[in-house]
């Protein structure tokens, strides 16, 4: 239903918003760009910087393309060394890395890698930037596989394989990326960033004003409609809600799963879509959120809304609540007169005194889907040599993901011990790599600088089961399904109006099953339903072992009814 929203960061360092593919840009991209900045050193001949010290006749040339400091960025300018501690520690660490690998190139490139079009463009043509983000193109996780089965991004398995063991993955970063990102046992990038998913951030300050006890992990979105409804007020809204957030609710209740079933089509498309059998089920949970709306008028909420207009609703105390993701609790843009930290710095308190988190609430049954972890993947350019690939995740992989970025945060630190860079450093509080969580040098952890309440309730969101996606089952299509449109439509008309809610998704099934209907499928009947049978078997096994209640009451019986005369029993 909606598309996977991994990271976000990318919302907070652009004017407007972005679309959910650019959301999941990994790296903490926003704290490259503020201390490498875009100030790069450009030569006459392009802005081509090169190892010193020349190469033999047998080295080779390899010439990267380095897109707005994103993820890599070429040589800060002398000024910006000189005015920056991180980016003199990082000029003298990319100097070092250019010096041991002899014959490689770093070109500041114009390419633009954060539009989809001109990005999928760039990519057919052979003139895309080395690294970028294939979820730009792809959206969401079935999106994304589709863009490596078109072709559109180097297979890095090998690389990745040899370069496995130098990593000091965080445990969670090394699950998720396991189970996220390969395709038929092959990937096709290298880890990004890891965020915990989305949960409600609330003032505890107002909580307590208000007698009403604080969220806790395994509340339910009826708990989340009564705490919003008792801290609603003639001035405040209990808690802001973007355009899509009802689109979290129902993926609580698998809606997306739940709505797809296989077919028997030969060579066409091999899901056909039902919303409208269990639509007096679906209206149930609509009315959850509807009752927030209509009922209780407890929800501020537009369809403009994106992320950054939730927080600064919750920054002004227009709410009490916000749904957001994850990332926006320790990764403010530093600056950010809207962040979190920012409140509690107005308030004169502890951020751990004034804003609390806790992942999305679960459904009655035990299923659940709103909190999902999430790994960026970093993707390289399949235009470049075996050479130039083998390089390009050498770089990108020295420096973010062994111990590249560990020394220039250790010597930065060294040029400015402050508790306010102390605290940027340890920012992350799921680092990707795991030696960025405790470095020598630099006093402390994330608990020191941003509490120890903070820190766990965002470690829980490490700790949620992620649900099997199907596409990591089925033969990756190089069309991934019908578009998106409709589904954001609809859920659009759940969430803003009182329209009949069978007749809405009544519509929505035929639309959608007419765009399918003409989509071509490169996967065989037998190779799909052996795939469908392996991700109904690893569903059923996901849901007996982490909501058996769930299991035995909705997804068994659901099965049996919708999926089984096809496939048979699991």
């Amino acid at each position: 239903m909606s598309q996977v929203d991994s990271s976000i960061q990318s919302s907070r360092l652009f004017a407007s918003e972005q679309p959910a593919s650019v959301l999941q840009q990994p790296l903490n991209r926003r704290r490259m760009l503020k201390l490498l900045g875009a100030t790069t050193a450009v030569t006459a001949g392009g802005g081509i910087l090169a190892a010193c010290g020349g190469t033999s006749d047998t080295t080779v040339q390899v010439t990267l393309q380095a897109s707005g400091a994103w993820p890599i960025n070429s040589m800060p300018t002398a000024d910006a060394q000189a005015k920056d501690p991180f980016q003199k520690a990082y000029a003298d660490w990319l100097q070092s890395w250019l010096k041991k690998n002899a014959g490689v190139k770093i070109k500041a490139s114009s390419a633009n890698i954060w539009d989809p079009q001109a990005l999928s463009t760039a990519i057919s043509t052979g003139t895309a930037a080395t690294w970028y983000l294939a979820s730009v193109i792809g959206g969401d996780d079935a999106g994304t596989r589709a863009v490596f089965a078109r072709g559109l991004a180097a297979d890095t398995t090998d690389l990745f394989s040899h370069y496995a063991s130098q990593m000091p993955l965080s445990a969670y970063a090394a699950d998720a990326w396991k189970n996220l990102w390969h395709l038929n046992g092959h990937y096709y990038g290298a880890p990004g960033d890891y965020f915990p998913g989305r949960g409600v951030y609330y003032r505890r300050d107002l909580l307590k004003e208000a007698g009403l006890e604080e969220p806790k992990v395994g509340w339910t979105w009826q708990d989340l409609r009564t705490l919003a409804k008792g801290l609603t007020t003639s001035k405040r809204k209990g808690i802001v809600f973007q355009k899509n957030a009802l689109s979290y609710l129902l993926s609580t209740y698998q809606f997306d799963a739940l709505t797809m079933i296989p077919l028997n089509t030969g060579s066409n498309w091999h899901w056909k879509y039902d919303y409208s059998s269990k639509a007096d089920e679906w209206a149930k949970i609509v009315s959850i959120y509807r009752g927030m709306v209509f009922d209780d008028q407890s929800v501020l909420q537009d369809v403009t809304y994106g992320e950054t207009d939730a927080e600064k609703a919750f920054f002004r105390g227009d709410v009490a609540m916000a749904e957001m993701h994850s990332s926006f609790f320790t990764h403010p843009v530093l600056g950010d007169p809207s962040s979190p930290l920012a409140l509690a710095q107005q308030l004169k308190k502890p951020l751990d005194e004034v804003v609390g988190y806790v992942i999305d609430p679960v459904a009655p049954n035990g299923a659940f889907g709103a909190t999902q972890g999430s790994l960026g993947v970093v993707s390289f350019d399949p235009h470049l040599s075996s050479a130039g690939l083998e390089k390009a995740f050498k770089l990108y992989c020295d420096f973010w993901l062994i111990d590249g970025v560990v020394a220039c945060n250790q010597a930065s630190y060294k040029a400015q011990p402050t508790p306010e860079n102390a605290q940027s450093i340890y920012q992350s509080v799921t680092p990707t790599n795991k030696a960025n969580g405790s470095i020598p040098g630099i006093p402390g952890t994330s608990e020191t600088y941003w509490g120890t309440n903070v820190v766990a309730s965002l470690l829980e969101g490490t700790k949620v089961p992620l649900v099997p996606n199907y596409s990591l089952y089925v033969p990756a299509e190089q069309v991934a399904g019908p578009p998106q449109q409709a589904v954001n439509d609809a859920i659009t008309k759940l969430a803003f109006y009182q329209q009949d809610v069978k007749g809405i998704l009544t519509d929505l099934e035929s639309t959608r099953n007419q765009q399918a209907a003409s989509l071509p499928s490169s996967a065989s009947q037998d190779d799909f339903n052996k795939g469908a049978k392996n991700y109904y078997r690893a569903l059923a096994t996901f849901w007996q072992k982490n909501a058996p209640d769930y299991y035995q009451n909705e997804y068994l019986p659901w099965y049996q009814k919708s999926v089984q005369p096809l496939l048979g029993k699991i």
